[in-house]
């Protein structure tokens, strides 16, 4: 309708389409977010398994402690089996074909680019020395990083009890049905099944803090050690005492404390192996120098023509020097280690708050990170024998 001026204007008794399309996309987002986000989160729950916090630890957990495979650490075991990932990846190329398709188009794709890269920083004449090293770093770092991003590969593991010390405190859970009871040698022993749950009662339980009183009682009800009885005997009265005190409902079962360690855990979030990736490295950037300079690149360090010159202040620079190398075993490691560690507790957050399909971009992300990181340890390390195999006057 139009006023008599030819206005016109919207009768108030109507709906405005856009307005209505707004609140449709609206409701849809918010259902949406239902669905992927609280959705599982209340089912698990129901079911006794919803999310819980991990725990959250700087080295490598071992899976059996007292025996010998058992002490070596979650970490080690994945290295393992990134060295069996890169030794079936040669194997794929032992036939190479004059006209690449498939894995081996992409592999020498990836590492054409990165010969390319040496030959520019140290030349053509040593790049056929010093590739297989710096190549070498980025082919083991990049398949350590992306294989933790595996589903399952840090989150399915052995049970044991939480050990409470002075470093770490864990968060623990019970588990769900009763342990197998059998007799073995006239005495009483536990048997915890072998698939089986961490139970979760309740919507972002964060568990209840690990005693060292807690974890013997959790050994002797859960792994059968006899020693731990007395302590079992004890907590039980502790609890029985204080629920008398405060109510039933207001007791927290410290026995009940198991944390999963998980089979595999991505090497590179343990401080150990960049470590030793970052003393690789510095190795051969010496190697490289020594071999290109002769003995004359030590006097990068210990300047004695500059001293024996009375050019003081050139002699306290190279011992400077000496410094800044051993620092940059140290910025190697826990640039890599701060990285991947920091991502792994970005996924568990974004998971535990963001329910199962949100956290797929924190995947992407991951594989991104995963990449760039193999680079740096590909390309830092180039960058350094360049320097080293150039005379330092």
């Amino acid at each position: 309708m139009s006023d008599e001026h030819g206005h016109a204007h919207h009768d108030d008794a109507g709906v405005n389409p856009a307005a209505m399309r707004g609140l449709v996309y609206l409701l849809a987002f918010i259902a949406f977010v239902g669905l992927v986000c609280v959705g599982p989160i209340m089912l698990f729950t129901s079911l006794g398994i919803a999310p819980a916090v991990p725990v959250i630890t700087v080295f490598g957990e071992p899976l059996n402690k007292g025996t010998f495979l058992g002490d070596i650490p979650n970490t080690i075991w994945a290295l393992l089996l990134v060295d069996v990932v890169i030794i079936l990846i040669g194997y794929s190329l032992r036939n190479l074909q004059e006209i690449p398709s498939g894995f081996q188009n992409g592999f020498e794709l990836v590492f054409e680019f990165l010969y390319n890269q040496t030959k520019q920083v140290v030349g053509a004449a040593d790049a056929k020395k010093v590739f297989p090293v710096v190549s070498t770093l980025f082919l083991v770092v990049l398949v350590a990083n992306w294989m933790k991003i595996i589903p399952g590969y840090e989150s399915v593991g052995v049970l044991h009890c939480a050990a409470a010390d002075e470093l770490v405190t864990m968060a623990g859970y019970p588990i769900h049905g009763v342990p197998t009871i059998f007799e073995e040698g006239g005495q009483e022993a536990h048997e915890v099944p072998f698939v089986t749950f961490l139970k979760v009662d309740s919507t972002f339980n964060a568990g209840t803090r690990a005693t060292e009183l807690g974890y013997e009682a959790c050994e002797y009800k859960y792994l059968g050690y006899e020693k731990y009885a007395h302590e079992f005997e004890e907590v039980n009265a502790e609890l029985q005492h204080e629920a008398e005190l405060v109510g039933e409902e207001n007791v927290e079962n410290v026995i009940d404390n198991l944390v999963v360690a998980p089979f595999l855990r991505g090497a590179s979030t343990d401080l150990n192996f960049t470590f030793a990736m970052s003393l690789f490295a510095m190795f051969f950037v010496q190697y490289f120098g020594i071999q290109k300079l002769g003995l004359s690149y030590f006097t990068k360090f210990i300047n004695l023509p500059a001293l024996g010159n009375g050019k003081v202040m050139d002699f306290v620079v190279g011992l400077l020097e000496i410094i800044s190398e051993l620092s940059k075993v140290l910025s190697f490691s826990f640039r890599l280690f701060g990285v991947m560690f920091a991502g792994g507790i970005l996924l568990i957050v974004v998971l535990f708050l963001a329910g199962s399909v949100i956290p797929v971009a924190v995947l992407a992300l991951e594989l991104f990170v995963g990449v760039i990181q193999a680079y740096v340890l590909f390309i830092l390390p180039l960058s350094l024998i360049k320097i080293a195999m150039t005379a330092h006057h």
